[in-house]
């Protein structure tokens, strides 16, 4: 009981960092090409540009981006210093 009890206090300290945390590199993404006049399809294809390829394209597509600029900027992520933790999709 008190583990779970440690569990469940530290999975609600860490909620909230998170969530500022990919909010705000949601936004880091989007923001500068919507401020320099960048097309609204790119911004959501960049908004995914730190996770694996196929949920980049997945979140792209739903959130009305191009699912092919989602793919490159995953992988230039990748390139530029990331982690590919999908392995060759």
């Amino acid at each position: 009981m008190q583990r779970s009890q440690l569990i469940l206090r530290s999975l609600q300290a860490m909620t909230r960092p998170l969530m500022v945390g990919a909010v705000t590199l949601a936004g880091s993404a989007t923001v500068p090409v919507l401020l320099l006049g960048g097309a609204y399809e790119v911004a959501p294809s960049m908004a995914p540009k730190v996770v694996t390829k196929p949920i980049a394209i997945g979140t792209a597509r739903q959130f009305g981006g191009v699912p092919a600029l989602a793919r490159i900027f995953a992988i230039l992520g990748v390139v530029s210093g990331g982690r590919d933790r999908g392995g060759m999709q």
